[in-house]
């Protein structure tokens, strides 16, 4: 199922390994800014956060 970061007018954009990778070891946090539509959005899969940082990039406290 897509997500709001691969989401492109309607149509999964995202990408089959990037997805399988985060289904299977479950990082706390994925960070991606490939799909430049999506810039600044955030979303889930199961526990893992993910965020587009877009161009103007995002500040992470760890």
């Amino acid at each position: 199922s897509k997500t709001k970061l691969d989401d492109i007018w309607g149509e999964s954009a995202g990408n089959d390994s990037f997805r399988r990778f985060i289904e299977e070891h479950e990082p706390h946090t994925a960070i991606s800014g490939h799909l430049h539509e999506n810039s600044g959005k955030v979303d889930k899969v199961g526990k893992t956060k993910l965020i587009n940082p877009g161009p103007w990039g995002v500040v992470l406290e760890i």
